[in-house]
């Protein structure tokens, strides 16, 4: 009897157990929140697709150098669709991988794929929101080609081993005699490898984090003390020098503003559902836009008393969302927000005041990543009754809190000025 070589065995079960797992990974980043799991579930999906790369060509290269042994005999159809089916596989093995190589290499932002965590892998040259869009569609193609070649395969090699009674399993396992232990435990190794990618422990997933690194909903995080008594950020004191002018409309319409008594309590405002905050950015050249699905705040506000004004707001930046999850993943990595360091980022302004006609500025600090510096935040409200309706603007430097590090440190892909926007409604008391 004449078998394949020991290293196409090895080859071909290695194959057949990291493309199957690999399936069961690219299924279960579908169901995955966004976050530094998914990120992490992605970088490793592309190192095992490049991994299958790698050994379907060397499988082809001992292919078409040593050609396989000869076939049983069967019938015509039979042969046909054993032709079939096999240079079928090839064509996914190959195929598969090199789809994904060509979307990750015509993604509109580039992120790096260092293979296993070790090995840099570089991007295709080609480019282009046509050819990202076919191969996002050959792959998918491909990936669900796959199990239905499998099951022809199983098919027929069962077929022939227990129907047929001919030794074809034997051919490609190391075992001489193939029964139905042997049958069985290939079975399990192809079945396995599926469950496991499609919930088995992954190399960054396989720890459960620590109550320090999972964000909590900001329905449940308790905010800091009163603005009006937390600490000064360092790096303000440029700007309190330059505080110390009043500002045009504060010296030409002081008799404009409000007047109260002074030991007037503070409305406290309560920030209602459905409010927007949301930034934009330009990467490789065009706008991007995104938001931030969940946030809160505490705001003392009275526009009679704005010295005993302040504003708190606490951001849940996991919650990120730019229309693209691949997008969302590198944001939530260590080269951007590294979320599990450092979950939330948090404004706090104390200084607050009035440019008239609604108009207000807030002079605060940003926290994100231990970094704190000052902002300036403009906006306006509109009241009607109880209800204050806000909105407003500022520019930020993504590099001076360090967003975007190593090669996303420059202007070249990523602009450093980002333009947050937010509107909401606030209820009195």
């Amino acid at each position: 009897m004449t078998r394949y070589s020991k290293t196409a065995m090895v080859l071909h079960w290695a194959i057949a157990a990291l493309l199957l797992f690999n399936f069961g990974l690219g299924q279960r980043t579908e169901d995955m929140a966004r976050g530094l799991g998914l990120f992490a579930a992605f970088q490793f999906h592309k190192s095992v697709g490049i991994l299958v790369l790698l050994l379907s060509l060397w499988r082809l290269w001992i292919r078409l150098r040593k050609p396989r042994p000869a076939p049983l005999g069967d019938a015509g159809w039979a042969h046909r669709l054993a032709e079939v089916v096999h240079w079928g596989f090839y064509i996914i093995m190959i195929g598969v991988p090199l789809t994904g190589w060509i979307i990750v290499s015509t993604a509109k932002i580039k992120i790096p794929t260092l293979l296993f965590g070790l090995i840099p892998w570089p991007h295709l040259p080609v480019s282009g929101p046509d050819l990202h869009e076919f191969a996002e569609k050959a792959h998918g193609f491909l990936a669900k080609a796959m199990l239905l070649l499998v099951l022809l395969h199983v098919a027929g090699a069962l077929r022939h081993q227990f129907m047929k009674k001919e030794p074809l399993l034997e051919r490609m396992m190391p075992a001489m005699r193939a029964g139905m232990g042997s049958v069985a435990l290939a079975l399990a190794v192809l079945i396995g490898s599926l469950a496991l990618g499609r919930a088995g422990p992954l190399p960054g997933l396989s720890a459960a984090p620590s109550s320090s690194q999972v964000p909590k909903p900001l329905e449940a995080v308790e905010l800091a003390a009163p603005p009006s008594i937390l600490p000064a950020a360092s790096g303000n004191e440029a700007m309190a020098e330059e505080d110390g002018a009043p500002t045009e409309d504060e010296g030409a319409k002081d008799e404009d503003k409000p007047t109260a008594a002074a030991d007037m309590p503070v409305p406290e405002w309560r920030i209602a559902p459905g409010g927007q905050l949301g930034f934009g950015v330009t990467v490789n050249g065009d706008a991007v836009t995104g938001s931030f699905e969940r946030w809160t705040g505490k705001i003392r506000f009275d526009a009679a008393q704005l010295d005993k004004s302040a504003i708190e707001i606490v951001i849940d930046l996991g919650s990120v969302s730019s229309g693209d999850s691949q997008r969302d993943s590198m944001l939530s990595g260590d080269d951007f927000f590294a979320l599990a360091a450092h979950p939330r980022a948090t404004f706090v302004a104390t200084d607050i005041r009035s440019k008239g006609r609604s108009r207000y500025e807030a002079r605060g600090t940003l926290s994100m990543k231990r970094v704190r510096r000052p902002v300036r935040l403009d906006f306006t409200l509109e009241f009607d009754g109880d209800v204050a309706n806000a909105s407003g603007t500022t520019q930020l430097r993504r590099t001076d809190f360090g967003i975007g590090t190593g090669q996303f440190e420059g202007e070249d892909t990523i602009g450093r000025e980002v333009e947050v926007r937010f509107a909401f409604n606030a209820e009195k008391g």
